[in-house]
């Protein structure tokens, strides 16, 4: 269901300012979080890597130790005429990690994104959790 391997050079700024190096699926840096702004991409800080720190964990459950990204939970468009990716369908949902803590505070729920050439929209946002 992805665009393509993983992006190794991603980045993810914690609530507390601290930049993490994580790895992610190429479509989820291309989702916009604004529609009405081409330029509101799902990316992360420019600030360097904070050293001394690991790496996010995207994959793991809550009881690992370290940060558990904040993420949204959205659900798919059903709009006729609308197109949604393979293996995907029409009102199903899915979940994104926000990799900048303004763009997950700016976002609200029940407002629509565009995420893989579709719109969605935000069901559910979840605060980041430190273990």
């Amino acid at each position: 269901m992805s665009a393509g391997p993983f992006q190794e050079d991603q980045k993810y700024e914690t609530d507390e300012g601290y930049v993490l190096k994580c790895r992610v699926q190429p479509e989820t840096a291309l989702a916009l979080l604004d529609p009405a702004n081409v330029a509101s991409f799902n990316v992360g800080p420019a600030d360097p890597v904070t050293p001394g720190l690991p790496s996010l964990k995207i994959s793991q459950g809550k009881s690992a130790l370290g940060w558990w990204a904040r993420r949204i939970k959205y659900r798919w468009g059903s709009v006729v005429g609308s197109t949604l990716p393979d293996d995907y369908q029409a009102n199903s949902t899915g979940e994104m990690i926000i990799f900048s803590l303004a763009a997950f505070q700016a976002l609200v729920e029940l407002e629509k994104i565009t995420y893989l050439g579709n719109e969605a929209t935000i069901l559910k946002k979840y605060r980041e959790v430190v273990n």
